[in-house]
């Protein structure tokens, strides 16, 4: 399930997928550049990359020693039942393999689709950053769902 460099073409073929990204920020990586943002990821061991499956990657940032903030890429093929599947195999790995407590992020008010994909894999809300994203010219909240272990 870790990913290492020799899965750069992999993770590089979800994370340029038209239905990565599109729904939610409104645009996509550029496939001119996947590549090097992918290898960014392996330059910093502390960085987790886990593709549970060939439909979703995801990757996992420490924002201090035990707590991650994580980030989902599933492309349209692997949504569903399968993106479930893999969300809560990838939690599952962080927290039984690494020193990880606490997973978070920040989802978009507008992306409906991933509220709720958080919200299936367990996460609750945690807070709200308002007024803190743009996206075609207008302003949006952030939610910010988190995960601890053993909840």
């Amino acid at each position: 399930m870790r990913c290492s460099i020799a899965d750069i073409d992999k993770i590089r073929r979800i994370l340029t997928d038209d239905s990565v990204h599109v729904p939610v920020y409104g645009c996509r990586y550029n496939p001119e550049t996947c590549r090097d943002v992918a290898i960014d990821a392996f330059r910093d061991d502390r960085i987790i990359v886990l593709m549970p499956n060939d439909t979703a990657v995801f990757i996992f940032s420490p924002y201090s020693n035990e707590i991650y903030t994580g980030h989902s890429f599933v492309i349209k093929d692997g949504r569903g039942k399968k993106a479930i599947y893999g969300g809560k195999s990838a939690v599952k790995w962080m927290f039984e393999n690494t020193g990880c407590i606490k997973i978070f992020g920040f989802t978009p008010e507008y992306a409906k689709h991933t509220i709720l994909f958080n919200r299936l894999l367990g996460f609750k809300q945690e807070g709200l950053l308002t007024k803190s994203l743009t996206k075609d010219g207008k302003v949006f909240d952030q939610i910010i769902f988190g995960l601890s272990k053993g909840v």
